[in-house]
């Protein structure tokens, strides 16, 4: 008779020694077959089997160490998440506020109202911004 084959037996024999028999573990069985006197028993017998340490055939193994991976790679995931979308909101070293200084100086360059001397001024003003934001992005605004 094998290990597994002699807890089986083990535990049947409690099952059916009244003194012997795990009273708090028999009445939680009881409570899960529902009153039912086989169903107590199998139930005893297979919760007996697995704390005695034997294989229980088409059970599925108690595993804590997978759902704590699963928890912390989700976490994981989430807070990286969190992270990319902190520094995406983020100015980018302040080039949207140099391109919408330029864009608003080409703008009042282009009012009709303005006489030629301020034009000119303007005009330069925005040539040194646009220089400016070359020099330091490396690139057209």
């Amino acid at each position: 008779m094998g290990n597994s084959d002699a807890l089986w037996l083990t535990a049947e024999r409690e099952a059916d020694d009244a003194d012997a028999r795990n009273q708090g573990l028999w009445a939680k069985c009881f409570a899960q077959a529902d009153g039912d006197a086989a169903k107590t028993k199998a139930l005893y017998m297979t919760e007996r089997v697995r704390q005695l340490g034997g294989s229980i055939p088409n059970a599925k193994p108690k595993s804590k160490g997978v759902a704590w991976l699963k928890y912390g790679l989700s976490i994981s995931l989430l807070l990286v998440a969190f992270f990319l979308i902190i520094a995406s909101r983020f100015d980018d070293d302040g080039r949207s506020d140099k391109r919408a200084a330029i864009d608003i100086c080409w703008k009042d360059h282009q009012n009709p109202t303005l006489d030629e001397a301020t034009r000119r001024f303007i005009a330069q003003t925005c040539n040194e911004l646009t220089e400016e934001y070359r020099s330091k992005f490396g690139g057209n605004p």
